[in-house]
């Protein structure tokens, strides 16, 4: 998810007086391309896409999420 749609979702939670809360899933980018593959075709990501979308999903570390306004954020561990 980009920086400003993240940024408009934590808006509307501090409106109305929500927490933020953040669980990060990232498995690693050849197990995403891998089960993009087993998807029928019509709803396959492009690679480009998938690439694109997994980049942006490395660079949301807790740390940042926390700076953007976030009220906790965590990694979620999934095996390869």
């Amino acid at each position: 998810m980009e920086v400003a749609i993240r940024a408009e979702l934590v808006e509307r939670a501090r409106r109305h007086g929500r927490p933020v809360i953040s669980l990060r899933f990232l498995p690693h980018l050849d197990t995403c391309r891998a089960r993009n593959r087993a998807r029928l075709a019509n709803r396959q990501v492009p690679d480009d896409v998938l690439a694109w979308q997994h980049s942006l999903a490395r660079a949301a570390t807790p740390q940042a999420l926390l700076a953007e306004g976030f009220t906790a954020a965590h990694d979620i561990v999934t095996p390869l």
